[in-house]
């Protein structure tokens, strides 16, 4: 039964080609006030998965189907197997063009690092026997640095004992095996063409995020710039353009120089300030919704006094005029265009996050629309959140708290009249970086812009 089994699985393998991974090689550096990554936390927000690991890591982006590749790896260049498919063992050969140290590392199916080693090897050919694999299809790339070359091989026998990867070949080297690696040095993450990566990384007092899409080895570049308010709240900056962010709402409960900013949760007594400082927490909740929210400021705040961290400050009407059109001339519309602000999905967060601090732990989301390219509709997934803006849908308070799920509003600092001031925000049935004027009293986020 096993050879009726296998036999129609090595047919298609031997015949119609071989699974093609395409995987890249992604490091970190830090600059500006601190140059030292200290950790990244990588999320795949086209595919929902995210792991976190050290700064000073490699992360090793595999994507394990890209397409069929027509030829088998048994080629001049590549890396060849003896036999393929392999029952007990197989051996490897390949040629290196130049000496030096090579990593040898072999991943399974689902893009796991089961073996990983480092040699010093010779110019010239090399052969080493694999043995010990269970069923399946396994990946393996060579990398000295400057050359890298890829295979594959399928296991069509289950074997009981430990894998094992052996050198064979008969050319003397010089200090062959000089380590063996932890696979704490490199990290996997499943990847395909086109998914969009958010990088956050911490380092020191600093936190900083930056997006990308990859499609070949690289080294990401943190910049770090403290931004820290009165409370002691640390904020990720994302550098967008010219300008750089707060990548999360604003939530200091002080201004800058230390003073307090009143708290009023009653809805009567919020309606009646004139001319008074005030904020809250969405829903008067800062159990559930301060560190995913930020706070609800009246404008009245803003103008009071620096609600922002120090070398930061509330960015003015004709400031976020200049980030709508830097995302409109580079390409962050939803349909590519160069003009029509339709830069909504690259503002807006794609992130579920779970209350469970509630009984029945419902999802913080934008609302689904089926309107091609709004905020709300998961179509176009290159382009969401490809700022890294990360705008959750943070509502506001007026006559009470708005209907979660729809909405986010930022305050500007740019007054119209005694009573109302300019705002900016999202819908989510809109594809669009809304704005207009309103009264002073209500309550919207703030989002805080470095200085010049």
């Amino acid at each position: 039964m096993r050879k009726k089994i296998y036999t129609p699985l090595i047919f298609l393998f031997l015949s119609i080609g071989y699974l093609h991974g395409q995987d890249y090689l992604i490091s970190f550096e830090g600059s500006g006030a601190v140059s030292t990554v200290e950790s990244v936390k990588v999320e795949n927000i086209t595919q929902k998965t995210e792991l976190t690991m050290s700064g000073n890591q490699v992360l090793h982006l595999l994507s394990v189907v890209t397409g069929i590749e027509q030829t088998r790896d048994n080629t001049k260049n590549g890396v060849r197997f003896f036999t393929n498919p392999m029952t007990n063992s197989t051996r490897m050969q390949f040629v290196l063009p130049e000496s030096g140290q090579t990593l040898i590392a072999l991943h399974d199916l689902s893009g796991k690092t089961i073996l990983q080693n480092q040699y010093y090897l010779s110019q010239g050919e090399h052969i080493y026997r694999l043995e010990g694999f269970e069923n399946g299809i396994y990946f393996v790339k060579i990398n000295t640095g400057k050359y890298s070359i890829n295979g594959r091989f399928l296991s069509n026998k289950a074997h009981e004992g430990a894998m094992r990867i052996t050198y064979e070949n008969t050319i003397s080297t010089e200090n062959n095996t000089i380590e063996s690696k932890g696979l704490q040095d490199e990290i996997v993450m499943q990847y395909n063409t086109g998914d969009r990566l958010i990088f956050t990384a911490n380092g020191g007092e600093c936190i900083s995020l930056v997006t990308d899409v990859a499609s070949s080895d690289k080294t990401i570049k943190f910049d770090f710039q403290p931004c820290k308010d009165a409370d002691g709240n640390k904020y990720p900056i994302v550098k967008i353009g010219p300008q750089t962010w707060m990548a999360t709402n604003l939530k200091t409960t002080k201004y800058e120089n230390g003073d307090p900013i009143p708290l009023v949760t009653d809805n009567a007594a919020w309606l009646a300030l004139r001319y008074e400082a005030a904020y809250c927490w969405y829903d008067n909740d800062a159990l559930t919704y301060k560190n995913i929210f930020g706070a609800l400021y009246n404008h009245w705040a803003v103008s009071s006094g620096n609600l922002c961290p120090a070398g930061w400050h509330v960015p003015t009407y004709s400031e976020f005029a200049a980030l709508e059109k830097y995302l409109n001339d580079n390409g962050y519309n939803y349909d590519n265009l160069t003009y029509g602000n339709n830069i909504g999905k690259a503002l807006a967060s794609t992130a579920m996050i779970f209350l469970t601090t509630l009984p029945s732990s419902p999802a913080i989301m934008w609302e689904y629309s089926s309107d091609d390219g709004t905020v709300g509709n998961t179509d176009f997934p290159i382009k969401r959140n490809a700022s890294g803006f990360s705008a959750l849908p943070s509502g506001f308070r007026g006559n009470g708290f708005s209907v979660i799920n729809q909405f986010a509003f930022w305050w500007s600092s740019t007054e119209e009249s005694m009573g109302f001031a300019r705002y900016r925000n999202l819908q989510s049935n809109w594809e669009t970086l809304l704005g207009g004027s309103t009264y002073k009293w209500i309550g919207y986020s703030v989002r805080c812009l470095k200085n010049p």
